[in-house]
């Protein structure tokens, strides 16, 4: 009975379709075969003829792809592998499958955090994956901020995502801060202003506040913020919806009380002002006719700039300085005889 060889074809070789493979031992050839998918060849051994342990070579266009051993009524191992689709080449071990980098990250950093299998942080790596692996990732926002969209090899808005690896890939998840509402005013609106009087705002950005009073009055304190006194301009971290004030008063008045004797008088302490600036006031005389009031520029000597004026009860003034200047505020009793008690309130703005 015959003795039979038969070796298995998988794929290692790249060969064209229909591509002869011959079977030789010593050099001899016992059968071709013809290269399809997958197939096998059978060598049947001449009677009395014993080759067992010889080698057995697989040839392809007289090449040898592959050598085997004779084992009498044994399946040799495998020998070859056919690839039917191209020219020959050989590729002796198989290619391993691909392996691939995926890396998500939060933008802004602050903004929030990617999760992965339980695991959160602002940024999240998974190595050496398989090609077609499923993974998912889910994005958690920090507070005062809000999930947008995720970008970069993934586009969508929807807050857990799904992909499946072909490549590598880097996915980023984008946050923006929510947007709150900050109302300002003034307080009376007829004693200065606030700018801007209305903003929108992301969360943890800042916002400057400008308080412009009227001529006359002063800004005298915020309501809504603490910390920032009687500063005209404010600035702040916005982290909620806010209602903010800025509280007006008027520039109070300076009061003085003083008697002087007859024939006498006397010169407030001077007062520097700015051109363009306003001395207003009031004098009231409480005993004697010859007060005279009035106002120069320089002291203890200098220019009138308010004409003296006798005052028997009450005298409102108000000079608007013409340069930048010392101002004084000047009282003479004009009688001889009796001394003069009077009061005196005055501002500047």
């Amino acid at each position: 009975m015959a003795d039979s060889y038969s070796a298995i074809y998988n794929r290692y070789y790249d060969v064209a379709d229909g591509t002869p493979v011959v079977a030789k031992i010593g050099g001899e050839m016992f059968t071709t075969a013809v290269a399809h998918d997958w197939y096998r060849i059978t060598i049947n051994q001449p009677s009395g003829i014993n080759y067992d342990g010889m080698a057995v070579d697989f040839m392809i266009n007289n090449s040898l792809v592959g050598t085997g051993i004779w084992q009498r009524d044994k399946y040799v191992p495998v020998i070859l592998t056919l690839t039917v689709s191209g020219s020959l080449g050989p590729t002796p071990m198989p290619t391993p499958p691909p392996q691939y980098h995926v890396t998500v990250s939060a933008n802004p950093i602050a903004g929030g955090q990617v999760c992965y299998k339980n695991s959160c942080g602002w940024s999240s790596s998974v190595s050496a994956v398989s090609y077609g692996t499923q993974l998912t990732f889910t994005e958690t926002p920090s507070s005062g901020y809000q999930f947008v969209s995720w970008s970069g090899d993934v586009a969508s808005t929807n807050p857990s995502i799904t992909i499946t690896v072909d490549s590598d890939k880097n996915i980023v998840a984008n946050f923006v801060g929510i947007q709150y509402t900050v109302t300002a005013f003034a307080n009376p609106s007829t004693e200065g202003l606030v700018n801007p009087p209305t903003a929108n705002v992301n969360y943890d950005d800042p916002l400057t506040l400008i308080a412009t009073p009227f001529r006359g009055y002063q800004l005298a304190s915020w309501s809504g913020l603490t910390g920032y006194g009687t500063s005209l301009q404010v600035s702040f971290i916005v982290r909620s919806n806010m209602v903010v004030a800025a509280n007006f008063e008027p520039i109070p008045f300076t009061e003085r009380q003083t008697t002087i004797g007859a024939g006498m008088g006397v010169g407030f302490p001077p007062i520097n002002m700015t051109a363009g600036q306003i001395l207003e006031g009031s004098v009231s005389v409480t005993s004697g006719n010859d007060t005279a009031f009035y106002i120069q520029e320089g002291f203890p000597n200098g220019t009138i700039v308010l004409p003296k004026t006798i005052v028997q009860s009450t005298y409102s003034f108000s000079i608007t300085a013409q340069s930048d200047g010392t101002y004084s505020i000047c009282v003479e009793n004009d009688s001889q005889t009796v001394s003069t008690t009077f009061s005196i309130k005055y501002r500047v703005y």
